[in-house]
């Protein structure tokens, strides 16, 4: 089986580059220079020269914070770029699964957000994820959106590899103890897409789909940013004090969620897709990042 992700630095498409060999499946990942997804005769070209059985749009503009005053460029690539995938894969006649957020909700409800709930952004970069759903789902007949949230691997921007940098600089940090969300290792994600291209290749989808993947706990950011902690002895870091304040003492550009909770029940109901508790799932990444010489620089 061979896949075609648009996007290849991300953290999920390159953990998808991983799980690939792990799961006996040939994944070619295509971003810049070569494909640039608000380019649609760029997606064309890479479906013509993969040939894919499916495609997978891992290709966004993360930087919630920038987003704010990088209206264009984040629904450039947000949303011109997830029309173009979804075009391109309908013309060619594949599969495909589009990611998204946790954060197209705007985290006002009390329980995990379920695939039915209304979305809601509270930032650019929620709105402009929740713009790519829709052009998704009206330029592919059967698209496949999935929603995960909280992501963090060995590598690029994320609350893991922040935490381990400042605690290089600072003897304490302050983390905010009031936005709880699902932790979920790239590694682990990767894994579940995987799960979800072969069911879907095997039977395609006679509509649309969304559904949540991720952890089946949650954590505050708090409780996350102690736990790595816990393990980052190995990691050659000196003890680190952890101050917990609120998000009132922690002002950002983009607003974010306060409940990022996803409900998985309907991803392990339809596809019997489950991922392991969040902190399974961050021993594992950060025993890789003890194992690497490079250590996480």
């Amino acid at each position: 089986m061979r896949i075609l992700v648009l996007g290849a630095r991300g953290q999920v498409a390159t953990a998808l580059s991983h799980a690939g060999s792990r799961a006996n499946m040939e994944i070619a990942t295509s971003g810049r220079p070569f494909l640039d997804v608000a380019r649609r005769e760029t997606i064309v070209k890479a479906i013509m020269d993969v040939r894919p059985d499916l495609v997978v749009n891992a290709a966004a503009y993360t930087a919630v914070d920038a987003a704010e005053t990088h209206w264009a460029e984040t629904f450039r690539v947000n949303e011109t770029g997830a029309a173009n995938a979804a075009s391109a894969a309908a013309q060619a006649n594949l599969p495909l699964i589009h990611l998204s957020t946790d954060y197209v909700f705007d985290g006002m409800k009390n329980a995990p957000y379920v695939e039915s709930d209304v979305p809601a952004p509270c930032n650019v970069y929620g709105m402009s994820k929740l713009a790519g759903e829709d052009v998704v789902r009206a330029g592919h007949p059967a698209a496949l959106v999935v929603r995960m949230g909280w992501i963090y691997s060995q590598r690029g921007r994320n609350f893991l590899c922040s935490m381990l940098s400042l605690a290089r600089e600072k003897e304490e940090i302050a983390v905010v103890d009031d936005q709880i969300g699902c932790p979920t290792f790239a590694d682990d994600a990767a894994d579940g897409i995987l799960e979800l291209a072969k069911a879907i290749v095997r039977e395609p989808l006679q509509g649309h789909l969304t559904l949540h993947m991720a952890v089946p706990d949650h954590a505050s950011r708090f409780e996350l940013a102690q736990e790595i902690f816990l393990r980052a002895k190995p990691l050659g870091l000196a003890a680190t004090r952890l101050k917990r304040i609120d998000s009132s003492q922690f002002p950002l550009p983009a607003r974010r969620p306060a409940n990022s909770r996803l409900s998985s029940e309907q991803l392990a109901r339809l596809y019997d897709v489950r991922l392991p508790a969040w902190r399974d799932g961050l021993a594992r990444c950060m025993s890789s990042l003890a194992r690497n010489p490079a250590g996480f620089a």
